[in-house]
């Protein structure tokens, strides 16, 4: 069996906190993991870390490959942090058909009749047991032929959701650690359904043959391929010429222009909505898939007055509300069924049940070309992150945490120059021809032009403010040299450091 995570989302529905260049998947929003961490944790005891396909946007390459390797340290010698998990970077977003068929042709290389479980990076499990072992049954339906699906069932009227239907039953069985009285089955999909109305929704509830569509896929290689090729032709000879350039240098640069060719369609409309071997197993798994700020009270406790509140929030006399600040102090007061969340550089506040018009919000940010809806103030790197302290017209301020035994690339600017003054740890400065070491309160200048490089050598995080000064100040603005995270050519290109 193979795990193949959809990464590639964009972060739209929980603004300010999830940017485009840090979308929900790498947000930590209940414990200390993120949604991608917890969605690989979830499936390692039935997946083999290197058996895992990541799909993800080009841009979100690094920081996910930064995430896994905090998990392999986590590991030990188990897993090891050289062993990287298996990403596929989409230089354009195609939707899941296209994310789907990408990572089939990729496993399909090594194992033509492997099970691929293709799941979202950003729903919550609370059951994770029970979810595993309707894996498993899912696995002896796909080796069957079927192209099956995990059909959730609904608690409530949720017009948010897209539903399933379920028609004849195909098989069943009785979960391994559940009550021998329990059993579970496999349905043929009768219709899939789009988001429906409150009275409509209410009606599926009731007649007990419809599930919400939860994104969540088991089957074999070489059978979704058939159906890819049978439903979706154009996308199927797509993929033809793109399998040859998988694994080569510069993949993601080589494969852009066919890439960009495919036209966007779902797994879901493009072939499971038009095959006759779609599958449906309920599966009553403490699913959600965390669709808006809303969301959050099932994640954490209210307090006696109904509020969810996170971070440095005083409040006197809300109620039913969700208040949330990690960068600043937030206060409220008398606030009802509202959403206020506070970061760095930006503000949210809307009534709960408009919670959902955050995606519209955010199109119309992208609009006006707001630049707070890309980036949040601390940027993930592999090397470890950067928090933009201070910026005008020709200035930027920065607080730059370097992790024990890594170092950025060789590399120098054309529009600006950098001072460093070292806070903590101790600092292994290249400055053209000359290395030196810097600890804290020492300091260096770096010439625009002067290939430059920052290592830190020792066993605490290395902490520098730098302060840039320029007549540009993009983070494109870096010609690489030499790099350990192979981002001369292709990779991330300009935007990571």
């Amino acid at each position: 069996m193979y795990g193949v995570i959809l990464a590639g989302g964009n972060g739209t529905r929980f603004w300010p906190v999830g940017r485009t260049a840090f979308p929900k998947q790498l947000l930590s929003l209940f414990g200390e993991k993120s949604l991608f961490q917890e969605t690989i944790l979830r499936l390692l005891p039935l997946i083999p870390w290197n058996r895992f396909r990541v799909v993800t946007r080009f841009e979100l390459v690094d920081q996910i490959q930064a995430q896994a390797r905090e998990m392999a340290r986590s590991f030990g010698d188990g897993i090891g942090t050289r062993n990287e998990l298996h990403l596929l970077a989409e230089p354009v977003g195609r939707d899941t058909a296209a994310a789907v068929g990408l990572a089939a042709i990729s496993i399909g290389r090594v194992d033509p009749t492997g099970i691929m479980v293709v799941l979202p990076s950003d729903h919550l499990i609370t059951q994770p047991k029970i979810f595993l072992e309707l894996l498993s049954f899912g696995e002896e339906m796909a080796q069957r032929g079927e192209l099956v699906t995990l059909g959730i069932t609904p608690t409530h009227p949720e017009t948010g959701y897209g539903y399933i239907c379920r028609g004849d039953l195909i098989s069943e069985a009785t979960l391994p650690a559940a009550d021998t009285t329990t059993t579970t089955q496999c349905y043929r999909v009768a219709s899939f359904h789009e988001k429906p109305n409150y009275e409509t929704a209410k009606n599926y509830c009731n007649q007990g043959r419809f599930y919400w569509n939860s994104g969540i896929f088991i089957w074999r290689v070489d059978k979704i391929l058939a159906e890819i090729k049978e439903c979706l032709p154009q996308l199927w000879e797509g993929l033809l010429n793109i399998e040859p350039l998988l694994g080569t240098p510069d993949e993601s640069e080589a494969i852009r222009g066919l890439y960009e060719q495919l036209s966007p369609i779902s797994i879901d409309y493009g072939v499971m909505e038009r095959t006759g071997r779609a599958a449906v197993i309920p599966a009553d798994i403490g699913w959600s898939d965390l669709g808006s700020w809303a969301a959050m009270t099932a994640l954490h406790p209210t307090d006696s007055m109904g509020n969810l509140v996170l971070g440095k929030v005083v409040d006197q006399g809300s109620q039913n509300s969700i208040l949330i600040s990690h960068d600043r102090v937030l206060t409220t007061i008398g606030l009802s069924g509202q959403i206020v969340v506070a970061t760095g550089d930006a503000v949210l506040v809307c009534p709960k049940d408009r919670a959902q018009e955050v995606k519209q919000l955010v199109e119309e940010l992208s609009r006006r070309n707001i630049p707070e809806l890309s980036s949040p103030l601390t940027v993930s790197r592999p090397w470890g992150a950067y928090t933009v302290l201070s910026e005008g017209p020709t200035y930027k301020v920065k607080r730059i945490l370097v992790n024990p035994g890594q170092r950025l690339s060789l590399q120098y600017h054309h529009h600006r120059s950098e001072h460093w003054v070292v806070v903590s740890g101790i600092a292994m400065v290249t400055c053209g021809d000359q290395v030196s070491e810097l600890s804290a309160q020492q300091s260096t200048f770096i010439p625009k032009g002067i290939q430059h490089r920052l290592e830190n050598h020792g066993e605490t995080v290395l902490e520098i403010i730098e302060v840039q000064n320029g007549g540009y100040l993009g983070e494109d603005d870096i010609v690489r040299l030499n790099d350990d995270y192979a981002r001369l050519h292709g990779g991330s290109g300009g935007s990571i450091r």
